[in-house]
Parts: C-alpha cells; sequence; structure tokens
C-alpha cells in the first residue's frame, strides 16, 4: 500500500495525464508485485537495472500500452527519492515518464508507454536532469564520460546550456577529470547549413568537437517531426522554419544522421 501511494503521488507531481493516472490506478489494484519484487529491487540498482529492466518486461507478459511496464517503474522510482540531492532534481528526473507519454500522444494519438527500454535509467539513478539537459555517467568504449541528454523539451538558450553545465559540474564530484559527450541529431553537421548563423542549435554545436558521425540513423524523424521513422518524406509536416528545411534537404537526397561530440 505504501509503494502504490508513493508511486501515485509521483505520477501526479510529475503531470502525468489523467487518462494515465487512471490507468495507473488499475494497475495499483491489479497487478500483483510480491513475485516481482527480486526485479523491482534489481532495478534500483544501477549494476542491475538494465538486466532488470529485461526481466521485468519478460515476466509483465502482454503489455499492449506499457501500463505494467510504467507502474513497476513508478513504483521502483518512489523508493529512490532520498537518493537524490534535492526533490527539485529528483522530480525534473522522473517528469521523463510523464513527457515520453505525452510524446507517444503528439506521435500516435494514443496515451502509452514505450520507453521502458530508456527510464530504467532515471528508476536506478543513471540518469539525471538538471536544468535543461540529462546527464548520465556511463562507460565508452572502455572509458569513463559523462553522457550528454537532450530532452525534447530542452531549452538550448545558451544561458540555459551555461547555466545547466555548471550544476553538473558541480554534481558530478569528478566531472574536470572525464570527457563529456553528447551523441545525437542535432550534432550533426548536415544541420548548419540549414540553420541561421543565431541559431540556438548552432550555438550548442560549437560547444563540441565532432568525433563521428551516422548518417544512416534516422531517429531525428522522430524528434524534429514527433512521427514514427518511417513517416514517408513528403508526409512530414512543416510547421516551423527547420521542419521545413530538413524536409526540402531529404527530398534533394540529403542525410541528416547523428554525430557524436566530445564538449570542447
Amino acid at each position: 500500500m505504501k509503494d502504490a501511494l508513493a508511486a501515485l503521488e509521483l505520477a501526479r507531481q510529475t503531470g502525468m495525464p489523467k487518462e494515465v493516472l487512471l490507468a495507473l490506478q488499475v494497475q495499483s489494484e491489479t497487478l500483483e508485485l510480491t513475485a516481482l519484487e527480486p526485479l523491482l529491487s534489481a532495478l534500483g540498482d544501477p549494476a542491475q537495472s538494465r538486466q532488470a529492466y529485461i526481466g521485468l518486461k519478460t515476466a509483465l507478459g502482454e503489455d499492449a500500452d506499457g501500463w505494467k511496464m510504467l507502474w513497476c517503474q513508478l513504483v521502483c522510482a518512489s523508493r529512490q527519492r532520498k537518493r537524490y540531492e534535492t526533490d527539485e532534481v529528483y522530480i525534473e528526473t522522473m517528469k521523463a515518464f510523464s513527457r515520453f507519454v505525452n510524446e507517444c500522444r503528439r506521435r500516435t494519438g494514443k496515451y502509452r508507454f514505450d520507453r521502458g527500454w530508456w527510464t530504467w535509467r532515471q528508476v536506478s539513478d543513471r540518469v539525471v536532469r538538471l536544468g535543461a539537459l540529462e546527464y548520465e555517467k556511463r562507460t565508452r568504449e572502455g572509458q569513463k564520460v559523462i553522457d550528454i541528454h537532450i530532452p525534447s523539451d530542452a531549452s538550448l538558450v545558451p544561458e540555459r546550456v551555461d547555466a545547466s553545465l555548471e550544476e553538473a559540474r558541480r554534481y558530478f564530484d569528478d566531472s574536470a577529470k572525464i570527457a563529456w559527450t553528447c551523441d545525437s541529431w542535432l550534432l550533426s553537421p548536415a544541420l548548419r547549413p540549414l540553420l541561421p548563423k543565431d541559431s540556438n542549435i548552432r550555438a550548442f554545436q560549437d560547444r563540441f568537437a565532432i568525433l563521428a558521425t551516422d548518417k544512416t540513423d534516422d531517429e531525428f524523424i522522430e524528434w524534429l517531426y514527433q512521427m514514427p521513422v518511417d513517416t514517408p518524406i513528403h508526409s512530414l509536416p512543416g510547421q516551423t522554419t527547420l521542419q521545413r528545411a530538413v524536409q526540402c534537404f531529404l527530398i534533394q537526397g540529403g542525410k541528416i544522421g547523428s554525430a557524436l561530440g566530445v564538449l570542447c
């Protein structure tokens, strides 16, 4: 009962839509968690969280809308509250859950939770949101790094990015000793000629030295257009200047892809 109340309160605090709150209430009353407890405990452990998610997905079975997984992850996340420096950082980090179900609604027309494969990181304190950006300590090609992630609602206004990076430098004790990396479509060199010189995206790109590019990566379609990655080019919306510029670029045979950069 205590876990259920804490998880529902967390869902409300992160701005979960009412329709999803009702679905979670149903899960709180019907999904038996006792047999899943070993997996839930492991889900909160950074060293075991990825494998625990895989095991949990198998154990839950049919979960078309993802509400079982969302409920289990919220239960586990509600137990992590005291691990965070402040309640504000905790809530901002866990808002990833409501952000993802809202993104799914915009993309498909229906609330669903389809990001459990990502949010085990938030649940296990692997990913933390500090201001505009998210950060994850991880190993990349044998080297410890701090990965910078860009949430869909992030402001890339230079002052907001500066403030986030400064907060992150204080948050991570060894931040000066390891590289800070970012792997994103927003770093793609192909974007630069499509953007005005005073673009916030260009200013963000200028913070990084590009290490590698991947022209085959098409996930930018989901993030830029809020559409499935297999959406035909001519069906992509053109509501913003960047959407229209990228669509025209794609029609002409261009590739956006993504890029890996290291913070200069």
